[in-house]
């Protein structure tokens, strides 16, 4: 932890949640057992890309054809008005 204050904040939402500081030793090891298939498993169960709202900015010119190319369903440009 970076700071005292990130430690405690951490150890009391442990301790909050009736985890003990074992499991909090053990955070980073479960983190990093965790593998690329588990993640996309979980993933097509919660996520819904047809829920989802992109707002992509940028130098219009630039990242248009790019953007469209990517096939994120419709596009709506608001441009900046001064």
């Amino acid at each position: 932890y970076e700071t005292k204050s990130a430690l405690m904040s951490a150890l009391t939402e442990t301790l909050n949640k009736g985890k003990t500081i074992e499991y909090l030793e053990a955070y980073p090891s479960r983190v990093s057992a965790i593998t690329l298939d588990q993640v996309q498993s979980e993933a097509k169960d919660l996520l819904r890309p047809e829920a989802l709202t992109w707002v992509i900015v940028g130098d219009l010119d630039v990242i248009e054809d790019k953007v469209r190319e990517m096939n994120l369903g419709e596009v709506t440009i608001l441009k900046e008005t001064k």
